[in-house]
């Protein structure tokens, strides 16, 4: 069928068609140059001081047309104390919302995505949990690892990712000095652990470094 033969609304079907088509593949170019970046030790940063809760509400409040569309809640707990990191929020960002955006994936429709944030051993903390079906035990070994997907009937009639978010994700911690984990001790679905130094643990250990 040609789009000058189609009828109005099966144009607009085609058309949303196209635009989820054209997405996914900006995002797989995306992707494959920050890989790029990253094998050639080349990935920017852009490092200055921010709050780690504006960091989340900026990613949750551009993924919350998605959520809304499986009927998702996001519930989010944080310290009274504001976080601050020195950090690049941009990256940063990149990197839990390809987090948060795998929870909402994989979450059943109504459920809840829990995001807890806190301070512990001067480090901040994010939890992200999802109520999905949980990471299938013989896939966590390779979870981080370029091009890997949990198997599709796990987040049935959603669109496939790029497998390569958490490799993206992990690297870019990696570059903040931070880290992240499954916590394979979680039963209720998935959880991720993002960990990073607070600004005022680096620049401590930037004194002791002068010293």
């Amino acid at each position: 069928m040609r789009w000058h033969q189609a009828k109005p609304q099966q144009a607009s079907v085609l058309l949303a068609i196209a635009m989820r088509n054209a997405e996914r593949m900006k995002r797989l170019v995306d992707d494959l140059m920050d890989v790029h970046a990253m094998d050639e030790g080349h990935l920017t940063l852009d490092l200055k001081s921010v709050e780690l809760s504006e960091i989340v509400s900026t990613v949750l409040a551009d993924l919350e047309p998605t959520a809304r569309s499986k009927q998702l809640r996001f519930a989010v707990t944080q310290p009274q104390e504001p976080i601050r990191l020195n950090t690049d929020p941009n990256r940063l960002s990149q990197a839990i919302v390809n987090i948060v955006a795998n929870a909402i994936r994989f979450s059943p429709i109504g459920g809840i995505i829990t995001i807890n944030m806190e301070l512990s051993a001067n480090q901040a903390v994010i939890r992200i949990d999802d109520q999905g079906p949980g990471i299938p035990e013989e896939f966590r070994d390779k979870l981080f690892t370029r091009f890997s997907r949990v198997a599709d009937d796990h987040a049935p009639g959603t669109p496939q990712g790029t497998g390569l978010g958490l490799f993206i994700s992990q690297n870019i911690l990696h570059e903040l000095s931070g880290s992240i984990q499954l916590d394979s001790q979680y039963k209720s679905g998935a959880r991720f652990i993002i960990r990073l130094p607070t600004e005022q643990h680096q620049a401590g250990r930037g004194s002791e470094r002068r010293g």
